[in-house]
């Protein structure tokens, strides 16, 4: 079954706990069993390598673990991710586990793919382990995970938004309930969850077209804010979706 992330809740997606000064990992573009500082230098994400969306499921061989697969576009998140990449030398990633391991295992396995600024997609097949980036990175995305059961529910709720378009700055309220409700299925189907910023190309075309900022404010006081702008990547599905209900409240 494939689901997208169900709610709003703003999480502090840091990179802060994620333990990513462990290193000794598989820089898995090279198969090398323990990158140099050179090499985990040259695994940046800058430019055309900047992440703009995330896919994964986990599985554990529990009745009843979830093991949809969710989307995560929120620029928190995203970084956190990158850093993660960056601080053990990865691009692409499978665990490879020894005989020994293989015996020891049948805990938690992550699916993951990631797309980039330039197009590409990449994998990172994670699982329970004694490799120190499974573990970070089933600790990470363990949290992305957990907070599906409490998004779209209670505090997590937007209640009221703002739309201000960049060219005229006159800001527009939302009120309305059927609005909202569409407002929080995006936020849920692509996994925004502390704020968004609409990922363009490296040489974006001169549109001559107003960019949006759009607050959406929670049941509980946080606020998500989120830039929209119409000359956002195609792989950007957030902004792509999103574009057309700005205009539906402006209009």
């Amino acid at each position: 079954m494939h689901r997208r992330l169900r709610g709003s809740t703003i999480v502090a997606l840091t990179v802060t706990g994620l333990a990513l000064s462990l290193v000794g990992c598989t820089l898995a573009d090279e198969r090398s069993p323990s990158p140099t500082p050179s090499e985990i230098a040259e695994v940046d994400f800058e430019g055309e390598r900047a992440v703009v969306a995330i896919e994964f499921s986990l599985y554990r061989a529990t009745q009843d673990f979830d093991t949809s697969t969710y989307r995560v576009e929120d620029s928190d998140a995203l970084r956190a991710f990158e850093a993660l990449l960056t601080a053990h030398g990865i691009r692409d990633y499978e665990t490879v586990l020894t005989e020994e391991e293989q015996e020891r295992t049948g805990g938690l396995s992550l699916t993951l793919e990631y797309i980039d600024v330039g197009g590409e997609t990449r994998s990172v097949d994670a699982q329970t382990s004694f490799n120190d980036f499974d573990i970070a990175v089933l600790e990470l995305t363990s949290e992305w995970h957990e907070t599906v059961l409490e998004l779209g529910t209670g505090d997590n709720e937007a209640i009221a938004a703002t739309v201000v378009p960049s060219d005229t700055q006159e800001a527009v309220d939302v009120t309305d309930t059927a609005a909202l409700s569409d407002l929080n299925e995006l936020l849920r189907d692509h996994g925004i969850l502390t704020g968004y910023d609409s990922p363009i190309p490296l040489e974006p075309p001169t549109l001559g077209l107003p960019g949006y900022l759009v607050t959406a404010a929670l049941a509980d006081g946080r606020t998500i804010e989120m830039e929209l702008r119409p000359d956002a990547l195609p792989a950007a599905e957030f902004a792509q979706a999103a574009l057309p209900w700005v205009e539906e409240q402006l209009a």
